[in-house]
């Protein structure tokens, strides 16, 4: 070989080895890249997360408030006058529509109501307001609903308050 053929392939190979430094630094910014754009996801999927809890929270602080009133007028509607004139009745289907409202309005904010008369009591969502004898009710059903449960997402809001068979 001439010396400057092999002048030539020192010459290559001071590129190849230049060429496989460069590789490497490559490589090493690749990899902090793509790092980098998994933090990045990461941090999204943590607020999205977090941003979901904060409205879940206060969905649940409205809905605390608000419950005591739905309460109330369910507790009036029990108690409803039978034998009414019409102006009476007008004005009790207003007041139950207004009842209806606010009971829409907790839906759409992402509350359910639960809790039945027949259903098994559960501690996790149900309080037993009382136990009662009935005959022919199998023990630990539960037979009347003092005030109903509400839950969001599954999550428990306030558990329903039941009367539960002996």
């Amino acid at each position: 070989m001439s010396e400057e053929e092999l002048k030539n392939q020192e010459d290559k190979n001071q590129e190849g080895e230049n060429q496989d430094a460069k590789c490497l630094s490559c490589d090493e910014y690749l990899i902090g890249w793509k790092r980098a754009l998994a933090d990045y996801d990461n941090l999204k999927k943590d607020l999205s997360r977090e941003r979901t809890e904060s409205r879940q929270s206060a969905v649940v602080g409205v809905a605390l408030q608000l419950l005591p009133v739905l309460d109330n007028f369910d507790a009036a509607t029990r108690f409803a006058p039978e034998g009414l004139d019409a102006k009476t009745q007008g004005w009790l289907s207003g007041v139950l529509h207004i009842r209806s409202q606010l009971e829409r309005v907790m839906i759409e904010m992402g509350l359910e109501p639960f809790g039945a008369t027949g259903d098994a009591f559960d501690p996790n969502l149900h309080d037993a307001a009382g136990e009662r004898a009935q005959e022919g009710a199998v023990a630990g059903v539960i037979l009347e609903i003092v005030l109903r449960g509400w839950n969001l997402s599954g999550r428990v809001v306030r558990p329903a308050r039941v009367v539960v068979a002996k």
